[in-house]
C-alpha cells in the first residue's frame, strides 16, 4: 500500500506529489511539491512519511502567533529547506558578489540617497557590521546566505553597547578594535557615552535594507534581519535634558558681549530653529 501523496509514474517510479499548502507557497514558491522516491515501495513510502511529516511541521508553525515572525521564518525554513530551490544561492555562496561586502557594494551603488545617508550606510555596512561578523561568526565577509537571525541577534546585543564615535577616546580606535574591546568588556563605557537608540535602530535598519535587496537578487529566500529594531517607547527628541535656568543665565552672560548675542536670545526664548531665523 503507497503512502500518502505517493503515486507511481509510467516508468515505474515512485513520486511524492503535494499540492504546496498556501501557507507555505512563499518559502517554497511552488505549487506543488514533487520529489522522486526510487523504485523500492517499503523506501518510498518511508520516505514520503518524512516529507509529509517535514511539510505538516512547517505548516504547524506557519499558523503559530507565540513566536516572533522572523524566528518563525527560520524554524520554517530549516523544515523546508529540503524542498526550496534557492536558486542556487547557497551553492554559490563563494561567488563574491553574494559575499556580504561585495552585495553590500552593489546594494549601495543601487541607492539614490543624499551623499550623508550613503557616507553613513557605507561606515554602517562596511566597516561595522563586518568587525561584528568577524567576531561573532568568525568570518568578517559572510556570504549573506549564511546569515541566520540567532547571528543578528548577538550582532544586536554588541551594537547597543558601542560608545559613540564623537568621543575622542574611541575615535581613536580603529573599529576592528572598538568592537573586539566592547565585546570583551574592555572598555568602561558610561551610560551617557553610548549610542542612543535611534543610533542602533538606524544600524538595524540598515542591514535589513542589505538583506531585502539580497532577496530581491535572489541571494537569500526571506530577511533575516526582519524584526531586529527596538521599539522606542517615547520619541528621540524627549531623552533630551532641557537646561536649567541656572544654565541658560551662565549662557547670557557669556554671550551678552557677543556681535551675535541678539541673534542667540531670539533663538533661546522663540524656539526658533536657525535656518528659520536666517529666512
Amino acid at each position: 500500500m503507497k503512502a500518502q501523496y505517493t503515486t507511481l509514474t509510467s516508468n515505474s517510479i515512485f513520486k511524492y506529489r503535494r499540492k504546496t499548502p498556501k501557507e507555505l507557497q512563499e518559502y517554497i514558491q511552488k505549487k506543488e511539491i514533487v520529489k522522486s522516491l526510487g523504485k523500492n515501495l517499503q523506501e518510498a513510502n518511508s520516505q514520503a512519511n518524512k516529507y509529509t511529516l517535514l511539510i505538516n511541521s512547517a505548516l504547524e508553525l506557519s499558523i503559530l502567533s507565540s513566536i516572533p515572525r522572523d524566528v518563525k521564518e527560520q524554524l520554517i525554513y530549516d523544515k523546508l529547506s529540503t524542498f526550496i530551490s534557492i536558486n542556487k544561492a547557497k551553492e554559490k555562496s563563494t561567488n563574491k558578489q553574494q559575499e556580504f561586502i561585495g552585495v553590500a557594494e552593489a546594494y549601495l551603488k543601487s541607492l539614490s540617497v543624499v551623499p550623508q545617508e550613503l557616507r553613513d550606510r557605507q561606515d554602517i555596512l562596511l566597516k561595522v557590521f563586518p568587525s561584528i561578523f568577524k567576531i561573532i561568526l568568525k568570518d568578517s565577509n559572510p556570504p549573506v546566505a549564511n546569515l541566520k537571525h540567532t547571528d543578528l541577534v548577538k550582532a544586536r546585543d554588541i551594537i547597543q553597547r558601542l560608545p559613540k564615535r564623537n568621543i575622542s577616546k574611541y575615535r581613536c580606535l580603529s573599529m576592528d578594535d572598538l568592537i573586539n574591546k566592547v565585546h570583551k568588556g574592555n572598555l568602561d563605557i558610561q551610560e551617557e557615552e553610548r549610542i542612543s537608540l535611534t543610533t542602533i535602530n538606524k544600524y538595524l535598519k540598515a542591514l535589513s535594507s542589505l538583506c531585502i535587496y539580497s532577496v530581491k537578487q535572489n541571494y537569500i529566500i526571506f530577511n533575516p534581519a526582519n524584526g531586529l529594531t527596538i521599539k522606542q517607547k517615547v520619541q528621540a527628541r524627549d531623552y533630551r535634558k532641557s537646561l536649567s535656568e541656572k544654565e541658560l543665565v551662565q549662557i547670557d552672560n557669556t554671550f551678552s558681549t557677543h556681535p551675535l548675542h541678539y541673534l542667540f536670545k531670539v533663538l533661546r526664548y522663540t524656539g526658533m530653529r536657525l535656518s528659520e531665523v536666517l529666512k
